[in-house]
């Protein structure tokens, strides 16, 4: 804690790990990795990183540009990472920031929330995993693409093959989901966009698909966004391209969703026990409860309300009907452990 630079940093390293660690008060990332594959980040407390101004860049958790082996591999989950880069300039301080990484990392069930920039910021990398987190009132300055959680292509050609299912984003500043490609031929293809809660975004559209995102043909297609979650439909709660959507009807019958991309969202709010307290538990009766779709074993873990971090995290198995959103529903007065038969899934 307290470094000029950054807290922790991998350069080069394979197969690292860091775990159950505080990273906090450090004047760039609190966590730092590049050309560093297989890297296990997890269950650690990152907070009041980007302390100071000389690198816009600055994250609590950043991966930074690779230039030779790649990070590929690297599993970023089970953190609590909050308030970097607070009371700083615009784009300083984002929660988890993978910015020109090799494909294959994977970010699940974390945390994020009140960051200065985005939650979670994948920036001009493919083929990338973001599942089961919460992310919350990040954004504070209500910077240009400020996000719960953000696809850029930015300096990259493509915006290509990555995955954002299971994730419950609230609250946050000008964008709630964001997917924006390089308007470039066949730029932006094949991201995925399930099973998310987006709602409540303070300055703009809860999703937002543009730049070949939006499946235009020529600079884009196969970008799915079924079975979501983006609140009652609202003046211009959906940005497609260079139009906003007001109804989910006008949205699904737009270009570019006539194909099945766009379908199964819920209409209603998905209703949570404390949202104003950061607790987004989803209450009895909510409409997310068994309105999402299977995605397969690879993301059938999904959060217990007793979920707390950075240890103590808790697990259970998506049952026959998925759950939207990061958690899975458990009815008051449940008694929980390893096998326990659940609504909706099993323990872990």
């Amino acid at each position: 804690n307290w470094n000029y630079y950054s807290g922790i940093a991998f350069v080069v390293v394979s197969n690292g790990t860091i775990s159950q660690s505080t990273v906090a008060y450090n004047g760039d990332e609190g966590i730092g990795f590049t050309d560093s594959p297989n890297l296990l980040i997890d269950q650690n407390l990152v907070h009041d990183n980007g302390q100071e101004t000389f690198d816009i860049y600055s994250a609590g958790i950043h991966g930074g540009v690779d230039a030779a082996g790649g990070s590929g591999g690297s599993i970023i989950q089970r953190n609590k990472v909050y308030s970097n880069g607070v009371g700083q300039i615009q784009f300083i301080g984002s929660g988890i920031w993978i910015d020109t990484v090799a494909s294959g990392i994977t970010i699940r069930q974390n945390l994020v929330y009140s960051n200065n920039f985005n939650g979670i910021y994948i920036d001009a990398s493919n083929g990338e995993t973001v599942y089961g987190n919460v992310v919350y009132g990040n954004g504070v300055l209500g910077a240009w693409g400020s996000s719960g959680i953000l696809l850029n292509s930015d300096a990259n050609t493509t915006l290509t093959n990555n995955t954002v299912v299971g994730n419950t984003v609230y609250g946050n500043y000008v964008w709630g989901i964001g997917v924006t490609g390089p308007t470039l031929a066949a730029g932006c293809t094949n991201n995925v966009v399930k099973n998310n809660i987006a709602m409540a975004t303070v300055g703009g559209p809860n999703l937002l698909a543009q730049n070949g995102c939006e499946n235009p043909g020529t600079n884009g297609s196969g970008n799915v966004y079924t079975y979501n979650a983006f609140g009652t439909a609202a003046s211009n709660f959906i940005t497609w391209g260079a139009s906003n959507y007001s109804t989910y009807a006008t949205w699904v019958a737009a270009t570019g969703c006539g194909s099945g991309q766009c379908t199964n969202s819920i209409t209603t709010v998905p209703t949570f026990n404390n949202a104003s307290g950061g607790d987004f538990t989803l209450a009895s009766g909510s409409s997310a409860i068994g309105s999402g779709t299977n995605l397969g074993s690879t993301y059938q873990n999904a959060l217990l309300p007793s979920s707390t971090w950075p240890i103590g995290e808790e697990l259970a198995v998506q049952g026959a009907s998925w759950n939207i959103g990061a958690y899975l529903y458990t009815a008051p007065g449940t008694m929980l452990g390893p096998g326990a038969s659940l609504s909706g899934g099993t323990i872990q």
